[in-house]
Parts: structure tokens; C-alpha cells; sequence
């Protein structure tokens, strides 16, 4: 349940990682990257978790997963606390594996390195905050990525009204991100 927009039904998680998987692997087959606006506390950990699940069960290819936020990275260290902190059957996983670093996954902290991700070549995920697509680095990944058709921009959460977020969602076809207009390229 999310409490804060508490007011939906959300999908099964068998459901929710499904979905995940088919998105991926549709973006990855067309030569693209995956756009991820998500909130820094929950959302992120919960992405890399499903991304986590998804690389260790062949569902998706092995690429570069990319965690653009140091808030983010500061929430995902709570995660990693010691066992005693969760539940018998979440101790036991977190035992096995670390779903918060596995191989593919790098956490990106400064300015600089996260501008370097839109000079990459090739397919990969990034996961940036802000969910709503308003502020922070995402406007960044969003203004240098929007435009190519190959792309996809995976909205995870709640838009509230007027946002970038929800203009994306709702289908408008030109955005100003940055002060800079661009054309959303549809699949």
C-alpha cells in the first residue's frame, strides 16, 4: 500500500515485476534506455530490488543500472542494515544476496559522473529522483533522452496535476525541461 496516494488500487507485485520486465526488455530490443523519475525514499530500493530479481532470473538483460542520487543512496544504506532489523523471511534474503549491490548496479553521487551517463553509448537504466519529474538530476536524464523514440520514460508513482510528471503521462507532446523545449518521440 502506498499511503501517501493511498486513494488507488495498485497491482499484484507478480503483476508490477512482470510488467518491469516487459518494459525493459522492449526498450533494451529497440537500442534504448530506461528513464526512471522515482521518489528517493522507497520507490528507488523498491525498483532495485525488482531490477535485482529480474537480472538474477534471466528475465531482462545484464546492463548498466545506474542509481543518480545521493539522498537515494543515503535511504538504500538503511536498507542494508543489520538483519536483526527485519523479519525472518527478509533476513534470510538479504542473506543470500545483496539485492542493493549486485553487478550491474552503480550509485551514482556527484554532479559530474551523473552528467557523464548522457555521453554513454548503448542501452542502460537510470533511476533518478524527483518522482514528479520536477527538480533534481532526472531533468537532466530526461532533456537528453526524450527526444529519441528508442527510449523510455518508466513512470513509477503518483503525478500530482501540472507536473512534468503528469504531463508525460498524459500524453502532451512538447515539454519545456530546463527551460528548453523538446518533442516527445512515441512509441
Amino acid at each position: 500500500m502506498e499511503s501517501t496516494y493511498g486513494d488507488g488500487v495498485h497491482d499484484l507485485e507478480e503483476t508490477v515485476i512482470d510488467r518491469l520486465a516487459d518494459v525493459v526488455n522492449r526498450t533494451f530490443a529497440r537500442g534504448g534506455r530506461l528513464i526512471v523519475p522515482a521518489f528517493a525514499v522507497g520507490r528507488v530500493q523498491q525498483l532495485v530490488l525488482l531490477l535485482h530479481q529480474l537480472t538474477n532470473g534471466n528475465r531482462i538483460p545484464k546492463v548498466p543500472i545506474f542509481v543518480d542520487s545521493p539522498l537515494a543512496i543515503n535511504v538504500t544504506e538503511v536498507y542494508r542494515a543489520p538483519p536483526e532489523c527485519f523479519d525472518e523471511e527478509t533476513g534470510q534474503y538479504l542473506a543470500q544476496a545483496d539485492p542493493f549491490g549486485f553487478g550491474d548496479l552503480s550509485y551514482i553521487r556527484a554532479p559530474e559522473d551523473s552528467k557523464k551517463l548522457n555521453t554513454m553509448r548503448g542501452s542502460f537504466i537510470v533511476i533518478s529522483p524527483s518522482g514528479m519529474c520536477e527538480a533534481g538530476r532526472i531533468l537532466h536524464h530526461l532533456k537528453n533522452n526524450v527526444e529519441d523514440s528508442r527510449n523510455t520514460v518508466l513512470i513509477t508513482g503518483y503525478q500530482a496535476p501540472n507536473t512534468l510528471g503528469s504531463k508525460l503521462v498524459n500524453g502532451v507532446r512538447q515539454v519545456n525541461i530546463l527551460s528548453q523545449p523538446c518533442q516527445l518521440r512515441r512509441r
